[in-house]
């Protein structure tokens, strides 16, 4: 396979001391970024742009993973609602679920009430692998299989209540489920997990349709619509 040498190995593109430790792991690459997940590092992506790679992360997981890192996997529509997946060698594993756009975290396995999602001890050099609509994970002893639930989560509530008025109104979103997550969209667009994060009520100045939904483990409710009108 040849070897070092320092006059003729025409490398394209070398970036030096750009990720925490050790690389154990495979790359992924979605959309023109490049998903790498280091020993004792966040997951990071790096974009392609001119045919060379980004000298720094574009975005980056909010946790760590430890050895050996993670080998992360995607799953998507075509080139839209990327999905990085990534399992985490502990006990129990953790499987973990990020936008690819910016990596925010969409879901872990932790999550669910009582232990719900663990699936057994992680192992090192585990690579989710998706099909037919669920998330496979391999443990010491078995594996563990990702999907839709067969239960729902209820559509969002506003409060005030849709409907006309005088003045300004602020308006908060919430939901029957306490652990719900609750995106929204004020153009007129469906919402989806990608969408803005409900943190604070949403002042109202002009005539304005509201669209939620509440997502729970990976699972969105109905759309719920509310139109302010402002006279």
């Amino acid at each position: 396979m040849g070897k070092f040498n320092a006059g003729s190995n025409k490398i394209y593109q070398q970036l030096t001391s750009v990720l925490p430790g050790g690389v154990w792991s495979m790359p992924a690459f979605f959309n023109n970024k490049l998903y790498y997940g280091p020993v004792n590092g966040p997951i990071m992506a790096f974009q392609f742009a001119n045919a060379v790679l980004s000298t720094t992360p574009v975005s980056q997981t909010p946790n760590a993973f430890g050895y050996p890192g993670a080998t992360p996997s995607i799953s998507a529509n075509g080139n839209a609602n990327g999905i990085v997946w990534a399992a985490e060698n502990t006990n129990p594993a953790v499987l973990h679920a990020y936008d690819a756009t910016d990596l925010h975290e969409l879901y872990n396995s932790n999550q669910a009430a009582g232990g719900r999602d663990h699936f057994g001890t992680g192992n090192k050099f585990i690579t989710p692998t998706i099909a037919d609509g669920k998330v496979f994970v391999a443990t010491t002893t078995g594996a563990g299989v990702f999907g839709v639930l067969g239960g729902t989560v209820p559509p969002p509530t506003f409060s005030p209540p849709p409907g006309t008025y005088t003045s300004a109104v602020r308006v908060t979103i919430s939901d029957a489920n306490a652990n719900a997550k609750i995106y929204y969209t004020t153009d007129g667009t469906t919402p989806t997990p990608s969408s803005t994060l409900f943190r604070r009520p949403i002042r109202i100045a002009t005539t304005t349709t509201i669209k939620a939904i509440a997502v729970v483990g990976g699972i969105s409710s109905p759309v719920a619509s509310g139109t302010y009108t402002l006279q």
